[in-house]
């Protein structure tokens, strides 16, 4: 599970666009080779909530690849921290849309 640092203001507003933000850079840093992050979109439930489910959609043109991570989050309202974990990942080919491994 990875930490993120730079989301005390979700604690704060509970957005989900603030929180896809954040998460962005997060795994960007994270799987530098290759990868490009196209768009990150997070579903946070509630204000309140500390769970959200993320979906960070890349390519990796190297490989011919285009994907999904499927990320659970933790966000800890009392410090405003949150942690990630990539669940599943698909991926297709970049040219002909064919599920591939990945």
């Amino acid at each position: 599970m990875l930490l993120l640092a730079a989301a005390p203001a979700l604690a704060a507003g509970g957005d989900g666009t603030k929180l896809a933000a954040a998460l962005k850079k997060s795994i960007a840093a994270t799987y530098k080779q290759g990868y490009v992050f196209d768009k990150v979109t997070c579903a946070v439930p509630s204000k309140t909530a500390t769970r959200a489910s993320c979906k960070a959609a890349f390519t990796y043109r190297k490989q011919r690849l285009k994907g999904v991570f499927k990320i659970a989050v933790l966000i800890d309202r009392s410090t405003g921290g949150v942690s990630w974990k990539a669940t599943s990942v698909s991926c297709a080919d970049l040219k002909s849309g064919a599920k591939v491994a990945c």
